[in-house]
């Protein structure tokens, strides 16, 4: 019988389906390592995640999120994780902060990116040249609230229900029942 490590019992823990996304998990640095990708495909970067360890700190590589993207000129180059669910069948894509958020959209088998970001800046370009509708979910605390961002790079916008701060704080079938509202509201 496989024995889980701790971090891979925790990603299990988060909704995370290790047979189904791609993750690099490092139980005796206590980490997972998530890989993002350009819309061509290539490796730009990656999202370290420490499940013990403080949001932040003095030594960010060793918080509990820690982003790394290669450099392109003077700008950081543009990077998402999940891109893998934006395939050419698919007609709509979520577009949410946080990888977790998009692990429970990927559970509920819809195609969504993580922009590990409030507010995607020249994403937003990059969303608009999909050709797919977009549907922004917003995390419900101060990020919601604000011009643009998100809401301003989507072809609509939900902001998470209360009590819940996101979608990867949500119990699967709760986000089952949001998605399906959604699209029903907009009539997907």
């Amino acid at each position: 019988m496989l024995v889980e490590s701790s971090v891979e019992q925790h990603l299990l823990s988060r909704g995370l389906d290790l047979r189904r996304t791609r993750v690099i998990v490092d139980d005796e640095a206590g980490l997972a390592v998530f890989l993002l990708f350009n819309v061509s495909g290539q490796l730009v970067g990656y999202q370290q995640y420490r499940p013990g360890a403080e949001k932040s700190g003095n030594e960010p590589r060793l918080n509990r999120y820690f982003t790394r993207r290669g450099d392109e000129g003077k700008s950081k180059k543009l990077a998402v994780w999940g891109l893998e669910t934006v395939t050419s069948d698919v007609s709509v894509v979520y577009v949410v902060e946080g990888i977790f958020d998009a692990v429970k959209l990927h559970n509920a088998d819809r195609a969504a990116v993580a922009i590990l970001t409030s507010n995607p800046g020249p994403l937003g370009g990059w969303l608009r040249v999909l050709g797919k509708r977009t549907i922004g979910i917003l995390d419900n605390d101060h990020t919601a609230s604000q011009a643009g961002g998100i809401r301003g790079s989507t072809s609509k916008s939900f902001v998470v229900p209360d009590p819940y701060k996101d979608l990867g704080d949500m119990p699967q079938d709760e986000v089952n029942d949001f998605i399906s509202a959604i699209e029903r509201s907009v009539k997907i």
